[in-house]
């Protein structure tokens, strides 16, 4: 046993005991613990199975005692298996969380038997228990003993109690612990001498007595460093006194009883007899006890005299030794401290004359005492000038109101550290500073003043002002701006990076840069870094950066070195700007612009076509027709017949390339009408299936739907037949062609911008082969006139320029997608319409018309074949002619002569024959008139030259054309003049 001393002052020393116990001591403790609550544990499950086998002696031990009850076994079973997971040297939270659970549940199954009892009901017995033995011969279900429900709720209390923080707690615990072995004993005793008041109301049996006294044993030895554990298991006198004499002082009392119950049972010893040998026994016992206990006393008490002597010469020498040492340490520390502080006083009056902060002192109603020099660099007062006057001579008026307080605080002994206030100067300016203010002590320790040190920070203010107000602008900038080290590693991230990047700051911070980059820009990127590293700035350049999702961003890029204070680049500043919009911008104006540049460029090549065309026609018309006059003056079996016949055959097919030229210079188709696109492609797959041949697999596939177009079906169906064509010249090793035919709709959003449509529905027709293909520079000269890579006498190179024109004419579009070895698709759109009835077809008439009756005609173009031509067909025919070479000469004419009808040509110099027309009709409102042109109505239309009710005939022409015309006209004059 070892003493500490409690006190250090009095005549009486205070002793605290603190009682060891050997380590193998309480390995044996704890192991007692777990044994001690596995057999209560089994002893209740034993019970348990009885009363579900219905086998009484399992629940009595015994066929003709009591039964435990079963509400009894659960309890004591579940105080078993909490005392065997809480006895271990060290449980486990799972372990201390399921034992202080099934004491708890030990202790509502007591609480809920004295419940019974109160209430003189049965709810365990009757819900639980009664209706299973109801009717059983072994069981009788009853009512808990008083003293099983005492010992439940004992154990369980002394179970959660165990390790309770506070002692008193704990010395409950233990005190509900030696109660419930009590009660155990007190049973035990009744059953061993046959008293029925020991077993308590309602008996307890057999069983819950051994359960009753192991699960209290078991808690016992759980702990065996507090209360009686600690006493008996403990190395000093004392507990190997208790570990001897406990046995002999439980065992002997408890076995003389039974032996004299025994014996006056069988009538051995007489009552009386018996009584007396147990007594006398009984006291031998003790007696002997107390004399070996006394001896035991008195020799430890004459070994700790003898200590306690000892001791006392050796603490009062000791003592006296070191008051000598004492003294003189003292001596030699005082005068080490007042040579210390009297250093420190030098050191501390120096820092405050040098000191960059102004630091005054001051007495605690605010006089200053104290004024260093940097007090009057930073307000402006000298130290003559400050001290004597009060300190809120440097406050503004709106803060003088806080120095009571603070003064206050710090008489109190508080110190304030950095507090932001302001002071105002001499001059009247006033400047944030930070104040600390601690307590001056005299002598006595007490409060005497104040010392203030005061620093200066506008300038900070302004610094932190600043840097809050560009973080703001970093962070709630539009712009993508992060910082990284040299290595990748991104240490800044705002907002608009989160936008740009899809990246948020938790997401990106910390992680390497590089993911960012494409892998075909990554070494660029980083030879960039390499110059931002020697201090260079790179400052816009374009690039393109890996969002989040895969995608692909174009940004526009700066770089800047970041330095630390030492002027060293330490990391790398990005700002970032997304420049996807602009990108796509500039890419659809370069489209725009090259389609614009396209259309100018097939625009004048409409132009030089129609203008060719117009001559071509002129020409035409007169080798057509002169070989019709010739045709009609000689026999049809003369050569002279059939060379006409071959001039008028070649004039025709002149005329129809001609005609493609004028498709192409954007004429109006010369027949409309509305009708299913499916039905020409049925009879395009008729011509080209007699005309592919068997090398080419054909698949033409309509539409599901109607495909309603307005057109001329001749001209579709021949811009179907030339990429046919074209595509077959493209395998001459034959291959496959598929002609398709869908609807789609245009959105003004996506597709139709890039196709140079109007949003709307289109049909779109598909050509593709899987020939040699087209190459890029050859693609975008597909649609030139004359144009072609066949070999020389091969093509005429209208075929894809006429398709051109008839699809842009009708508001349609042309686009190519080519691979060269690979194959070419052809996307023809066209816009649908509704489904009224089909336009009619007005065609020539099949009968020569009648002969004139005298009518006079004024022809006026400035070709003279022309002229001539025109005079010759009609003097022929029964009318008379005046030819006229220009349009003024037309109107000196019509001055001298009567003229019936006007037939002139449109486009002529010096006046058109739109303005002779106006000119003639002035002085004549009804005359009619015919207008001639090799140009087509459709570029006529344009310029404003022709109207709804113009009266137009195409060079060339034949004689049967122009007379059929000229007798309409004359014919509808009639029926509307005067």
């Amino acid at each position: 046993m070892s003493a500490r001393s409690g006190a250090a002052a009095g005549p009486a020393v205070a002793l605290h005991v603190e009682l060891v116990v050997p380590e193998a001591h309480v390995a044996r403790s704890h192991a007692v613990a777990r044994i001690a609550g596995v057999a209560a544990a089994a002893i209740s499950g034993v019970v348990i199975c009885g009363w579900l086998l219905d086998v009484r002696w399992l629940a009595a031990f015994s066929r003709t005692a009591g039964t435990t009850k079963f509400n009894t076994a659960v309890g004591y079973a579940a105080l078993g298996l909490a005392v065997t997971m809480l006895g271990g040297p060290s449980p486990g939270r799972r372990a201390r969380r399921w034992g202080y659970g099934l004491a708890a549940g030990a202790i509502a199954v007591a609480a809920i038997t004295a419940l019974e009892y109160l209430s003189g009901g049965a709810y365990i017995a009757e819900i639980l228990i009664k209706d299973r033995w109801a009717a059983s011969e072994v069981f009788d279900p009853g009512r808990m003993s008083v003293m099983a429900m005492a010992g439940l709720w004992l154990i369980g209390s002394g179970l959660l109690l165990h390790d309770a923080r506070r002692p008193a707690l704990r010395g409950l615990g233990q005190a509900c612990l030696l109660a419930s072995a009590a009660v155990g004993l007190l049973a035990a005793v009744g059953h061993l001498y046959a008293v029925p008041l020991l077993t308590g109301l309602y008996a307890i049996a057999y069983p819950t007595v051994w359960a009753l006294l192991l699960a209290a044993l078991g808690a016992l030895a759980a702990r065996p460093r507090q209360g009686l554990m600690a006493v008996i298991l403990s190395e000093h006198a004392g507990g190997v006194a208790a570990r001897r004499l406990l046995p002999i002082a439980v065992g002997v009392p408890l076995i003389l009883g039974w032996l004299q119950h025994v014996g006056e049972r069988y009538g051995l010893v007489e009552a009386q007899l018996g009584t007396a040998v147990v007594l006398v026994l009984i006291v031998g016992c003790l007696v002997a006890v107390v004399v070996w206990l006394a001896g035991e006393l008195n020799r430890a008490d004459a070994r700790a005299r003898l200590a306690a002597q000892l001791r006392q010469e050796v603490e009062s020498r000791a003592a006296a030794q070191a008051a000598v040492a004492a003294a003189n340490d003292e001596l030699d520390r005082r005068n080490q401290a007042l040579d210390r502080a009297n250093a420190e006083l030098r050191g501390l009056a120096a820092i405050v004359r040098s000191s960059y902060d102004a630091i005054i002192s001051v007495t605690l109603d605010g006089t200053i005492t104290a004024w260093n020099a940097a007090a009057e660099l930073l307000y402006g007062y000298s130290a003559q000038e400050a001290i004597g006057r009060n300190t809120t001579m440097i406050m503004p008026p709106d803060h003088a109101a806080d120095l009571p307080a603070l003064l206050t605080l710090v008489g109190h002994g508080e110190h304030i550290e950095h507090f932001e206030t302001r002071r105002v100067c001499k001059d009247g300016r006033v400047l944030d500073v930070s104040v600390s203010i601690a307590p001056v002590f005299d002598e006595t320790g007490s409060v005497a003043g104040a010392a203030t040190i005061a620093r200066d920070i506008t300038a900070g203010k302004v610094a932190q002002a600043e840097a809050r107000r560009l973080a703001a602008i970093v962070q709630f900038s539009d712009d993508a701006i992060i910082a990284f080290e040299l290595d990748g590693r991104v240490t800044a991230w705002n907002a608009g990076a989160e936008l740009l990047y899809g990246y948020s700051a938790q997401e990106a911070i910390g992680k390497s840069v590089y993911p960012l980059i494409p892998a075909d820009q990554e070494s660029t990127m980083r030879e960039r870094i390499t110059r931002v590293g020697r201090g260079e700035h790179v400052d816009r350049f374009d690039g393109q950066r890996i969002r989040k999702d895969g995608t692909v961003v174009d940004v526009s890029i700066s770089l800047a070195p970041l330095l630390d204070e030492a002027g060293a680049v330490t990391g790398v500043s990005v700002l970032a700007h997304d420049i996807t919009a602009r990108k796509a911008a500039e890419a659809q104006e370069q489209m725009l612009r090259d389609r614009s540049q396209a259309a100018e460029r097939l625009e004048s090549l409409g132009k030089l076509a129609g203008g060719v065309a117009h001559d071509f026609n002129n020409m035409l018309a007169i080798i057509g027709n002169y070989a019709t006059f010739i045709t009609e003056q000689t026999p049809p079996d003369s050569t002279i017949h059939a060379d006409a016949t071959q001039i008028t055959t070649s004039a025709q097919r002149a005329a129809a390339l001609a005609d493609q030229l004028m498709i192409f210079a954007r004429t109006e188709p010369a027949t409309i009408e509305v009708f299913d696109l499916n039905t020409t492609l049925a009879d395009v797959r008729r011509l080209l299936q007699r005309t592919l041949g068997e090398d080419i697999h054909l698949a033409v596939t309509p539409s599901d739907v109607e495909l309603p177009i307005r057109a001329d079906p001749a001209r579709i169906q021949q811009v179907l037949l030339n990429m046919a064509f074209n595509a077959r010249d493209a395998m001459p090793a034959g291959g496959t062609l598929i002609i398709e035919a869908t609807p789609i709709d245009l959105d003004p959003q996506s597709t139709s911008p890039s196709l140079g449509l109007d949003p709307g529905r289109y049909a779109r027709l598909l050509v593709s082969d899987t020939g040699t293909g087209i190459p890029p520079e050859v693609v975008e000269r597909v649609f030139e006139p004359f144009f072609s890579t066949k070999p020389k006498g091969q093509g005429t190179g209208l075929g894809l320029a006429t398709a051109y024109g008839t699809v842009t004419q009708l508001g349609g579009q042309i686009k190519i997608y080519s691979e060269v070895d690979v194959g070419t698709t052809m996307r023809v759109y066209l816009p649908l319409v509704a489904r009224p009835a089909a336009e009619q077809v007005v065609t020539g008439p099949a009968a020569k018309p009648p002969r004139g009756q005298g009518q006079v005609v004024l022809a006026v173009d400035d070709e003279a074949a022309i002229r001539h031509l025109v005079a010759r067909i009609l003097n022929r025919n029964g009318y008379a002619t005046l030819i006229a070479e220009s349009g003024p000469h037309a109107l000196s004419l019509v001055e001298q002569e009567h003229v019936d009808l006007l037939l002139t040509d449109i486009i002529m110099p010096e006046m058109n024959g739109r303005d002779l027309a106006d000119a003639l009709r002035r002085k004549d409102p009804g005359l009619p008139v015919i207008y001639m042109s090799g140009y087509s109505d459709g570029l006529l239309s344009a310029q404003h030259l022709l109207t709804e009710t113009t009266q137009l005939i195409q060079k060339p022409f034949t004689a049967g054309e122009l007379l059929h015309t000229v007798h309409t006209l004359f014919t509808t004059a009639c029926a509307t003049r005067p």
